[in-house]
């Protein structure tokens, strides 16, 4: 039993990380699914959700308004949940030039918000985005090219971190969010990606179903349900978002621990996903998603099968690797050292995954964020 769980831990997670993009890669070149896309510059409402923005509403709303887009066509809305700073001034400075604001007299959250604007929008198609990052020029005019195919109903922009000191976990995430680029591409050339990047998004307001008020991660709930309507949900690497890492590694801890919660609420509400029958994305959801959230407990099945199995030499030298790998992992949070940032990624990735399940079930996680 035990040398089953240890080998067992070691398959998953190399397929988890190597094995399922290696298959992903080559089925999307087996079966490849190109957008048929051509020009397309519908009328398209912008929208951000803001809350306590004052820092950065107004570079967001400049840098929409400078755009590739005839300005004609497109609107730009800011919903404010509820902000008690200058967030609502600021906007309401650019209503000369077309801005809209949207205020909410509570905090309600983001999904509360999209239930109820989107309905009273006028245009078939919404991007939604968030106020902190910045959109290339292109970007809003290549995301609405897909929807020349009628088959696309939703598709993600791509998130690009910039600024990454070497070493720092950072670094580890942008290069993790590479890797999840490649993925994402990969998923949506073969047939869909599941889930989007909330910092820039677009999709078919007719498609659009209202989503509970308290859901975490609206941009998976919200193109998973675009999918099981059966259209196409594809990523876009021409519309790219550009972030910057947070200064508080605490903050950025936080707030990856309310992503995964998020993902630990969806599947426990949306037990489709689940069947194969009725999610066409089955294969993609269970390798990508649902596996990722195993590894950090396979790597405790890992350990702990390990010391039950040092009867031969070859177990004695892999638990000692274990070892040394952890206290790499943790010599690399004190020290900036470029070449263990991808060790420490790993780790700190994979802690924050497994202290998720126990923040979800807590039902400490709110919908309301600052």
């Amino acid at each position: 039993m035990a040398e089953t769980l240890f080998w067992g831990s070691i398959l998953l997670i190399l397929y988890v990380y190597a094995g399922y993009p290696a298959v992903i890669a080559a089925l999307s070149a087996i079966r490849n699914r190109p957008v048929r896309k051509q020009p397309f510059t519908p009328n398209v409402t912008i929208l951000v959700i803001a809350r306590d923005e004052e820092a950065n509403i107004g570079r967001k709303i400049d840098n929409l308004l400078g755009l590739e887009y005839p300005p004609k066509k497109r609107a730009i809305v800011v919903a404010s949940d509820a902000s008690t700073d200058l967030t609502d001034d600021i906007v309401r400075s650019y209503e000369d030039r077309g801005v809209k604001l949207f205020r909410m007299e509570k905090q309600r959250g983001k999904p509360a918000i999209l239930n109820h604007i989107i309905p009273l929008l006028d245009d078939e198609f919404v991007v939604l985005s968030d106020a902190r990052q910045l959109w290339n020029p292109e970007s809003l005019r290549v995301i609405l090219e897909n929807f020349s195919d009628p088959d696309v109903g939703a598709v993600s922009g791509e998130l690009v971190i910039r600024q990454c000191e070497k070493g720092t976990l950072s670094e580890g995430v942008a290069r993790y969010w590479r890797y999840e680029k490649f993925m994402r591409k990969r998923e949506a050339a073969f047939d869909s990606t599941c889930g989007t990047t909330g910092a820039i998004y677009a999709l078919r307001r007719s498609l659009l179903e209202n989503i509970p008020e308290d859901t975490l991660l609206d941009d998976f709930v919200i193109p998973m349900n675009v999918v099981k309507r059966g259209k196409r949900v594809v990523f876009e690497d021409g519309a790219v978002a550009v972030d910057w890492p947070a200064a508080d590694a605490v903050y950025e801890i936080w707030r990856k621990i309310r992503t995964l919660s998020g993902n630990y609420q969806a599947y426990f509400r949306m037990p489709w996903l689940f069947s194969p029958w009725r999610n066409r994305l089955f294969f993609q959801f269970i390798s990508h998603k649902a596996l990722r959230l195993t590894v950090p407990f396979l790597l405790l099945v890992l350990f702990f099968a390990n010391l039950s199995l040092l009867d031969r030499d070859f177990y004695r030298i892999f638990l000692v690797a274990q070892v040394a790998f952890y206290l790499v992992a943790l010599i690399s949070l004190r020290i900036n050292a470029p070449a263990l940032s991808p060790v420490k990624a790993f780790v700190v990735l994979n802690f924050i995954a497994f202290m998720a399940l126990p923040v979800y079930l807590s039902g400490r996680q709110k919908v309301t964020w600052k």
